[in-house]
């Protein structure tokens, strides 16, 4: 603290580690404004499920997401604050459809809750990097005891990862920038089609009720538009 320029705001946004009664104390001793994922206790899930339907409203920067507000106030804290939960709908590995839920308390009181849940989304972002390249891309473990070996397949990793994201900022959506590569994988890559040859050309068939056809239609727009310049 002693560092920071004494004229300008601060802002504090982290994850669950930092969700505590005496973290938030010492914001509000300080005027630091934060941003803190909470804790999802059984009181307040209660508090999340009381929220009307009515509330959710569409989180335009996020696929298939919602946000919503409510005030809570936790067993040993002072005073009510105001928490900002975002459910974002997942498919699970049996295909079923649910509700993933990510709340924030924060003591911002004026920002919309929308500005804030992407301002607080950022925080430990390369740490999110980090697990992608390892995980998305198999970096987790080399698969062997050979130095070169080992080198070529972290550089084929390396290589892949780059064009994922180059992928992601040149073809997708915008909702996709910030997507993993499980997910582009699932939505776009690993689709069940035919390909059929007619007049001399090949075409990808996919069916109709595809649920993601309005991404192809994004990607093969963007494509044509680079393969035109």
């Amino acid at each position: 603290m002693k560092r920071l320029p004494a004229d300008l705001p601060k802002k504090l946004r982290a994850d669950s580690g930092f969700y505590d009664r005496k973290v938030v104390a010492f914001c509000e001793a300080r005027h630091i404004t934060f941003g803190i994922t909470a804790d999802q206790t059984a009181p307040l899930l209660a508090a999340l499920a009381a929220i009307p339907e009515v509330q959710w409203q569409d989180l335009t920067q996020y696929e298939l997401a919602q946000a919503a507000e409510f005030r809570y106030r936790p067993q040993p804290w002072p005073r009510a604050y105001r928490y900002i939960v975002k459910r974002e709908l997942r498919e699970n590995k049996q295909h079923q459809l649910y509700f993933h839920d990510h709340v924030v308390v924060t003591n911002d009181e004026t920002s919309p809750a929308d500005q804030l849940l992407e301002w607080h989304l950022q925080h430990a972002d390369m740490e999110n990097l980090i697990k992608e390249h390892k995980h998305g891309f198999s970096l987790e473990k080399l698969p062997t005891r050979n130095f070169h070996a080992n080198w070529a397949y972290l550089l084929i990793g390396q290589l892949a990862f780059n064009l994922v994201a180059w992928f992601k900022q040149l073809i997708l959506p915008p909702q996709y920038q910030r997507t993993t590569v499980k997910t582009i994988r699932h939505h776009v890559l690993n689709v069940a089609g035919k390909i059929v040859r007619t007049a001399r050309q090949f075409f990808l068939v996919i069916s109709q009720e595809y649920r993601y056809q309005d991404v192809w239609c994004f990607a093969l727009a963007q494509l044509t538009h680079f393969k035109g310049g």
